[in-house]
């Protein structure tokens, strides 16, 4: 049901591909040890991070990495605090690791051994960071739009939560699409003659299990990434009540049955925020890629007063700034906005 051009938010943030790029926070979790004992080592939003027994070790080995990683983590738990909602996805999401690794015969305390974390929290922590992270950079991203462009979207094409199940009749090899058709219009005059929703999902999967799906899809809105045609659909149907037309996608037919919904909120959630710049970003000629996430966060520590006491980390820092700096001043308009790369 996702649009082809288009991810879920928060799959885009916590893609496969994450466990890949964690890179520090994977392979040297046990090592936060370093950030205790000994001098201060960097001084940001009144709060001095320190350095430990490997200190002098580490600087040659993703030392700057390790060390940002606790900068921003100071900075952004201030900034943000996550709703249910987002801290009950960022445990599927770690849950959905799990059971990746457990696939290969591998438990849970053994994918959080390998990759660093002392447990699940730990993990759940990780993934919170690099979470808040995204959330700056699109704060950061909304600074290039129009003032109240956001509030503004949303005004005029929000509306409630719809949550919806559905039955599927693809077009396959062995289905043309008008036999899909006729079977999405036969699901709905039984439909029409009284007969139960879940009753005929049940029986349509059985007889046509290659060409006929069902699905709960929860609670979707205006922003959530699925199809116009499906929005359309399933925003007029009120509780209880199912299309009387099939729904075409590039899918094939649906038949939506509405189980309840919502009316439209005032305040403006997270995972909408996101969607909605990402389509403002688009109409107005902006993209997002790496380099801008980490001007961004660049941006995000200059502004939280972020400075280094040690020679060597500042160094390191000029040089892990450096060629953002320069793509800013070659190019101060485009910026990249698909956090695909973004996930350090």
């Amino acid at each position: 049901m996702e649009e082809n051009k288009k991810e879920n938010v928060f799959k885009k943030i916590f893609k496969k591909e994450i466990i890949i790029s964690l890179v520090i926070g994977l392979l040297l979790g046990l090592l936060i040890m370093f950030f205790v004992n000994f001098g201060a080592e960097a001084f940001v939003s009144g709060k001095i991070i320190t350095e430990g027994k490997l200190y002098n070790k580490m600087k040659d080995y993703y030392s700057i990495e390790l060390v940002l990683e606790n900068v921003d983590r100071t900075i952004l738990n201030k900034k943000y605090d996550l709703a249910q909602d987002e801290l009950d996805e960022l445990r599927k999401t770690a849950d959905t690791y799990s059971e990746q690794y457990e696939a290969y015969g591998y438990t849970q305390e053994e994918f959080l051994k390998q990759n660093g974390f002392e447990n699940y929290d730990d993990f759940i922590d990780y993934l919170g960071l690099d979470y808040k992270r995204s959330l700056y950079v699109y704060d950061y991203l909304e600074t290039k739009l129009e003032e109240n462009a956001v509030k503004n979207y949303y005004e005029e094409n929000a509306f409630g939560k719809v949550n919806t199940k559905h039955i599927l009749v693809k077009r396959t090899d062995t289905m043309t699409e008008e036999q899909a058709l006729t079977i999405a219009n036969d699901i709905i005059s039984r439909l029409n003659a009284g007969e139960n929703f879940d009753t005929l999902t049940t029986e349509y999967t059985t007889n046509y299990p290659n060409n006929v799906i069902t699905e709960d899809l929860g609670e979707m809105g205006a922003f959530d990434n699925l199809e116009t045609s499906y929005v359309e659909g399933m925003k007029k149907l009120e509780a209880g009540k199912y299309s009387t037309e099939p729904v075409k996608t590039s899918y094939g037919y649906h038949v939506i049955y509405c189980v309840d919904k919502t009316e439209k909120t005032e305040e403006i959630s997270a995972k909408d925020k996101m969607a909605i710049i990402d389509v403002l970003a688009t109409e107005k000629g902006l993209t997002l890629d790496e380099a801008t996430y980490y001007k961004a966060l660049i941006q995000m520590r200059e502004d939280a007063g972020l400075k280094f006491f040690d020679k060597d980390f500042k160094e390191k820092y000029e040089e892990y700034c450096e060629p953002y700096a320069e793509v800013d001043e070659e190019d101060e308009t485009e910026v990249d906005i698909s956090l695909d790369s973004a996930t350090k």
